[in-house]
């Protein structure tokens, strides 16, 4: 298929003088050519013959009358910009065309001993044709015809055993072309940053795998090779699916418009678990990229299990732009189940251990004074201080009171287990167009 696009031009166009072929005048034409052949020997029958044109040789012929005649035909002013002035000289018109050729055959026969032999002829030709209409053109030099559609038929008769009577019809369309400077606009190139219609992601339909797990074009964890492919080989753990497009030919363009596409099913009951259910978010999102792999932007929307249809796909879209500053791209599908993170197939509780027996600090009982008595004369005190009152010993330890038991802790409720799993397939990431 050709590639073709409409354009609305600008105010200012670039125009280039090409040089181009122009049909002036074509004609059928039709050669017979009959002629009588003696073949080397005597022969029991032709078993074919094989003809064909060579040599083919077609001129026009000129003629020079006066411009005024073609001024209703040309138009004056059109005309100057390519070369002819009409008022300067006699206009050259072609009229005829000669051609010439030569008629080259093959012929098989069969000889009195059934051996099959050929013999060659040329047989040459020539004949005029006559336009139906004579055509000005602008100079004589450019002028020639080119051949087209040729068939050649053979009949003939054999005759007395080795004189070939043969008539060669060749039947072909002739085409008087002169080759014209012109000038033409010169459009815009294709876009080559933003290609229109093509998907920048390799392998969209996902299906080049070098293992169930890994494929080829894409990277992903908690993936499994399913059809396309499928999100969620342990349902109730996140998965993720993503690719990276690189600043290779085709790939994101700035200041551009994207819309990024694919199918997804889901596959409920992926897994049986007791207690399990369906309830999951897939996000499909798009990361830009500036030239040092800074993230500058990105575009995303979440689907929840509700909004997935089970069993058949269902086509998801939405657009994206890029700044100014990006050079790649990354898009990624992250698959999040509601138990994601936590332990959701039993509880245990939290290990505390007891802490070490401590014993009750000793409490030293209250200094008793000595029992009264009488009184002993009167010694003065001694000129030292007397000696402070030290407690007697610790007397026996009370009895241990163990600490109050903490409650055993109340387990919670059993979280539930995400069973379904999600499938993508067909994903593309297209250019809209870029922005004004």
């Amino acid at each position: 298929m050709t590639i073709q696009y409409f354009y609305s031009e600008p105010d200012n166009v670039l125009c280039v003088k090409i040089k181009v072929p122009v049909v002036l005048a074509e004609a059928e034409v039709q050669v017979i050519v009959d002629n009588i052949a003696t073949l080397p020997e005597i022969a029991q029958k032709i078993d074919h013959i094989d003809a064909s044109l060579q040599d083919f040789n077609a001129r026009p012929v000129f003629l020079h009358e006066n411009g005024d005649r073609w001024i209703s035909v040309i138009e004056e002013e059109g005309w100057e910009r390519f070369g002819w002035h009409w008022n300067k000289h006699r206009q050259p018109v072609v009229k005829k065309v000669l051609i010439s050729g030569t008629l080259h055959k093959q012929i098989y026969y069969v000889d009195k001993n059934d051996h099959v032999k050929h013999v060659g002829e040329d047989i040459p030709f020539t004949k005029d044709v006559t336009l139906d209409m004579a055509q000005p053109v602008i100079n004589e030099d450019n002028v020639f015809v080119q051949l087209h559609h040729k068939k050649i038929d053979m009949r003939w008769d054999l005759r007395q055993g080795s004189r070939l009577s043969q008539t060669g019809i060749m039947i072909f369309q002739v085409k008087v072309v002169e080759e014209r400077q012109i000038f033409v606009q010169v459009c815009p190139p294709l876009n080559d940053r933003c290609p229109r219609n093509v998907n920048l992601l390799k392998d969209g339909d996902i299906k080049a795998w070098a293992t169930d797990t890994v494929p080829i074009f894409w990277r992903g964890s908690n993936i499994l090779r399913y059809d396309s492919t499928l999100l969620g080989a342990d349902p109730s753990e996140p998965a993720t699916l993503f690719q990276t497009i690189t600043r290779s030919y085709p790939g994101v363009s700035p200041d551009s418009q994207y819309r990024l596409c694919f199918d997804a099913k889901e596959i409920p009951g992926y897994q049986k678990t007791q207690g399990g259910m369906t309830s999951y978010t897939l996000t499909a999102e798009i990361i830009m990229f500036d030239q040092f792999g800074k993230a500058i932007s990105s575009e995303n929307k979440s689907w929840n299990a509700g909004q997935i249809s089970e069993g058949s796909f269902t086509n998801f879209c939405f657009n994206g732009r890029t700044p100014g500053e990006t050079r790649e791209a990354l898009v990624r599908f992250n698959f999040v189940p509601i138990n994601s993170g936590s332990n959701s197939r039993g509880w245990l509780p939290p290990f505390k251990p007891k802490p070490p027996f401590v014993p009750p600090p000793c409490i030293p009982p209250p200094c008793i004074p000595p029992p009264c008595g009488p009184k002993p004369p009167f010694v003065p005190p001694p000129c030292e201080p007397e000696p402070p009152c030290l407690p007697p010993p610790c007397g026996p330890k009370p009895p241990f009171v163990p600490p109050p038991c903490e409650p055993e802790p109340v387990p919670p409720p059993i979280t539930p287990v995400n069973t379904s799993a999600v499938v993508i397939a067909n994903v593309s990431l297209m250019c809209l167009g870029q922005l004004t």
